[in-house]
């Protein structure tokens, strides 16, 4: 039997080009472009989708008696979790829409029904050529209300953002022109809400429709059904403020926020924050300043930056202060004029009056270089010794925190302490090294927070920090050491060590540690079980860049947990593997996903294919936390709980700051 795996490879190597002059791939005989070839049949003289489909939906279909109102039902084309769409056609005009239904089972919940006319109530109520039209609103014979709108037969931005991330000109065009519709919205007193890529609809010319009004707010107003959580909008792509505070707080730079989101997605192929969780990406964009556009990619204009960077700001009165300001400086760009987002600066006006003021700037500046550099050389004199005193002790100081037992969570019990009082013995006796015991009255410290890392290093001036857990597995004491840099909270080196000397073993990991300070040592390190250097974060990539695009995009919708978002997962984290066979964070990211299709799909043996994937991870990166938590899946799976225990505690031990990991154990 054929695996799906193979399937997809061999669909992907025949698939057919696309067609040179309308990007087709269907085809008839003799290689003949099938959507070419209707073209011509219909005469028409122009390539326009929109057209092709009304000509089609002429066509009556007998048995299509389906109807809904004045409509004819003729086939499902999208579903969420409070309505499903239909393509339909008006049985008078013969006009061809889409028709926006609830879901029968929501007929019960009041607050689903407020919130499905809003949607209608707010869509209605406003007329602008890039916000989607609704036709007619009614309700069926059940009382089950439904709308009918323009049909957007373009798709959205969501299934366009690969076309779109290699021209970023016509993203910018689009953008501005949403823009502007959801200034027109905000005119008329209505807040969108739940701005993202798939409630951005295009035409069949490629037109910009905002749509999906489900979470609209009239600004002047506020309701019960704002605050309701559930429906707060999208993770990634709403404000900070959106998923924090009230709704009745709400501004207008709250879409800002939005609309930049999905500007910078359209540019860089991801949104400004991913996670493994809804509750993750929020956490970030409340906690993080957004990543700029160049650091994903440099070759982007710098003006372009700024302006997502302006809108993605945490603090609201930092964004522009509507999406009119917003649409003015996307139309700026396109048109090569300066945006008014960055301002000439300070030093840019001084250096033009200089320009101006070339002899009385000269004396200035000459008055100035004196002056400093007299007073550098007063304060340099009397704090130079001290100060190179005390930053060459800074550069060779760790500080030992306590120890973990991990059998019993605590730091107090006779284990924990042992390892403890051992490393902190064998580092003060290593010739170089200056050692500090972690204080008594810092217990309110979680010493497994890379914050609390970096602020423990600051108050002790120390270069790093050690930090580790101890447990009993198969006999003998297993300990894992972790050496942080205080600076940055980064993890500079791990290692894991079963043995039954824990004085040995704490004498032996001295040498690494001296090593890793810039002190020479003549002892040899005990062989360790696993060690790396660097964060557990970096482990297992590749230098394949599609294959990471493919691994990141598929983690991004393995973390929805939909079904259909894990199917389209398992299917990038496949082709990520195909491009680099040694991506071993792929592979453990695939054996993850199979495991959860596992749960809902007996037809097909998705443990298997976890099992090996997971395997193969763990082959390639001994020291993948990933891995080591995709084992416990796959354990768990075929029900050896007992024996999912090591591997999660391994997970634990390699990346103790990954709450993932936590909630697994």
């Amino acid at each position: 039997m054929i695996s799906p795996g193979v399937i997809g490879s061999v669909r992907l190597e025949t698939e057919p080009a696309p067609c040179s002059q309308c990007g087709s791939t269907s085809r008839v005989g003799r290689g003949l472009c099938l959507k070419c070839l209707l073209y011509r049949g219909l005469g028409e003289e122009t390539y326009d989708d929109e057209t092709l489909h009304n000509v089609l939906d002429e066509i009556d279909v007998r048995d299509a008696d389906w109807r809904l109102g004045n409509y004819q039902i003729l086939d499902e084309i999208g579903r969420g979790g409070m309505g499903v769409i239909y393509r339909a056609r008006q049985r008078h005009s013969r006009r061809v829409v889409a028709l926006k239904r609830i879901l029968a089972y929501h007929s019960d919940s009041r607050e689903t029904l407020v919130r499905f006319r809003r949607e209608a109530e707010a869509a209605a109520s406003l007329d602008h050529p890039n916000i989607l039209p609704i036709y007619e609103v009614g309700e069926t014979e059940d009382g089950l209300p439904y709308f009918s709108m323009k049909l957007a037969t373009g798709g959205s931005l969501l299934e366009s953002q690969v076309t779109l991330q290699e021209d970023s000109r016509r993203s910018i065009a689009l953008m501005a022109k949403v823009s502007r519709a959801v200034q027109y919205a905000h005119a008329h007193g209505i807040l969108h809400r739940d701005l993202k890529p798939g409630n951005i609809l295009l035409d069949g010319h490629g037109e910009p429709m905002v749509s999906d009004f489900g979470l609209a707010k009239w600004l002047e107003t506020s309701s019960d059904i704002t605050r309701t959580l559930t429906i707060f909008g999208t993770p990634g792509y709403i404000a900070p403020e959106q998923a924090h505070g009230p709704a009745s707080d709400l501004k207008p730079t709250a879409d800002v926020y939005s609309l930049g989101a999905i500007l910078f997605d359209l540019l860089t192929g991801r949104p400004p924050f991913l996670g493994e969780h809804a509750l993750s990406v929020i956490q970030q964009a409340a906690e993080k300043a957004a990543p700029k556009v160049r650091s994903i990619k440099p070759t982007l204009d710098r003006d372009l930056e700024t302006i997502c960077a302006r809108c993605l700001e945490r603090e609201p009165n930092a964004r522009y202060s509507s999406a009119g300001e917003l649409a003015e400086d996307l139309e700026r760009w396109l048109e090569g004029r300066p945006i008014i987002a960055r301002p000439v600066s300070a030093p840019v006006r001084v250096w033009r009056w200089s320009k101006r003021n070339r002899k009385l700037a000269s004396s200035l500046a000459m008055i100035v270089i004196l002056g400093i550099a007299g007073l550098v050389t007063a304060i340099s004199t009397s704090r130079l010794t001290s100060i190179v005193q005390n930053a060459e002790l800074a550069r060779h100081s760790v500080i030992v925190t306590p120890f973990e037992d991990l059998d019993e969570l605590s730091t107090s019990t006779t284990s924990a302490q042992a390892v403890t009082a051992s490393y902190m013995d064998s580092l003060t006796k290593t010739k170089g090294i200056h050692a500090i015991s972690f204080p008594s009255d810092a217990n309110n410290t979680d010493p497994w927070s890379p914050d609390d890392w970096r602020r423990i290093g600051s108050k002790a001036n120390v270069r790093m920090i050690l930090s580790g857990t101890v447990r009993q597995r198969e006999g003998r004491q297993r300990i894992a050491v972790h050496l942080i840099e205080t600076a940055s909270g980064a993890v500079v080196s791990t290692w894991l060590l079963d043995t039954d000397s824990i004085a040995e073993t704490a004498k032996s990991s001295a040498a690494k540690i001296s090593g890793k300070l810039g002190v020479g040592s003549s002892i040899k390190i005990q062989q360790a079980l696993l060690t790396f250097d660097g964060n557990a974060s970096a482990l297992g990539g590749t230098k394949n860049p599609k294959a990471r695009e493919f691994c990141e995009r598929g983690r991004e919708l393995f973390s929805r947990y939909k079904l259909q978002d894990v199917d389209n997962a398992i299917k990038l984290f496949r082709e990520a593997v195909r491009l680099d066979p040694n991506y071993s964070l792929a592979h453990a990211m695939l054996g993850s996903a199979c495991q959860a299709r596992a749960q809902t799909d007996s037809s097909y043996d998705w443990r298997k294919d976890a099992d090996t994937a997971t395997t193969t991870a763990l082959k390639l990166t001994p020291t993948l936390p990933e891995a080591y938590r995709a084992r416990v899946g796959t354990l768990r799976r075929y029900g050896q709980w007992r024996a999912a225990i090591d591997p999660g505690l391994t997970a634990y031990e390699l990346d103790p700051t990954s709450a993932r990991t936590a909630a697994i154990l």
